[in-house]
């Protein structure tokens, strides 16, 4: 018989690579499936692969079916080069949207499984922007671009549901593991 693996607050912390208040924050807010066991959290990994991350355990990864694409959203411009090609390394082509309207086109048009997204966008609330593509591409795995892990933004989103967070400077290493994570085959 299999045991679950169960994460403590800091490993579950570095496992998602967020601040730990956050992930008691996700706790609180029944966003984070955890247990409490006397005083201390326990958080399945399985279920953050599932629920959170979405990995799925049918050998079937959305981002190894033919085609898969990813969808940058960056309205200047100045990180899509940067992290399309670090995806690309990984052997996923990205497409490259300046404003959210043409973002919404795309993902009108094609079943992206993961977006990028910045958290500042010159044409939209941000929040609207992510409830509303979230909404277009419900299977999709959202990625939030941010400067700052105090961002306002951020805090509003994840209050409303779990993302996966990309601070800047980010590194290929970070981009690989996450697209990596994305594209499991099996729960470990």
């Amino acid at each position: 018989m299999k045991h679950p693996t169960l994460l403590t607050v800091k490993e579950t912390s570095e496992y998602l690579r967020i601040p730990a208040p956050t992930v008691y924050y996700l706790i609180r807010q029944a966003k984070l499936p955890a247990i409490q066991i006397g005083k201390r959290w326990r958080i399945r990994k399985e279920l953050i692969d599932r629920d959170i991350l979405h990995i799925e355990d049918d050998n079937n990864s959305i981002l190894e079916q033919p085609g898969s694409r990813a969808l940058i959203l960056d309205p200047v411009q100045q990180d899509s080069a940067h992290l399309g090609a670090i995806i690309g390394e990984v052997g996923i082509d990205c497409d490259v949207a300046s404003t959210y309207q043409e973002a919404k086109a795309q993902a009108a048009a094609i079943s992206y499984p993961i977006v990028f997204l910045k958290t500042q966008l010159p044409d939209e609330n941000t929040v609207t922007a992510f409830q509303e593509l979230q909404a277009a591409l419900p299977n999709a795995r959202m990625v939030l671009i941010a400067a700052d892990a105090e961002d306002d933004t951020l805090t509003a989103i994840l209050s409303r549901s779990p993302v996966t967070i990309l601070l800047k400077p980010f590194k290929a290493e970070h981009v690989h593991s996450m697209v990596k994570v994305y594209a499991s085959k099996a729960l470990a």
